[in-house]
């Protein structure tokens, strides 16, 4: 039976703990940040494509409000 390695707690082997245990709370953060930016990316794609759709209905609604608006007799 091998003997469990006893490792001498020194100031690089604490620093390298302490980076170790950064690096994996970073890899955690970017993960959460990038599941964001996919779920903003989605979401924003999917407005595009709404207002895409809708444009040109907008743009005739604005078209036909805009003469009434300008012409009408504010009486």
């Amino acid at each position: 039976m091998k003997e469990a390695q006893i490792t001498k707690s020194t100031p690089q082997n604490e620093y390298l703990k302490e980076e170790k245990r950064l690096l994996g709370i970073n890899v955690k953060e970017l993960a959460e940040l990038n599941d964001n930016v996919y779920g903003l990316r989605t979401d924003l794609t999917a407005l595009v494509d709404l207002l895409g759709k809708y444009k040109l209905s907008i743009t005739q609604d604005t078209v036909s409000i805009r003469p009434r608006a300008c012409f009408s007799p504010s009486y």
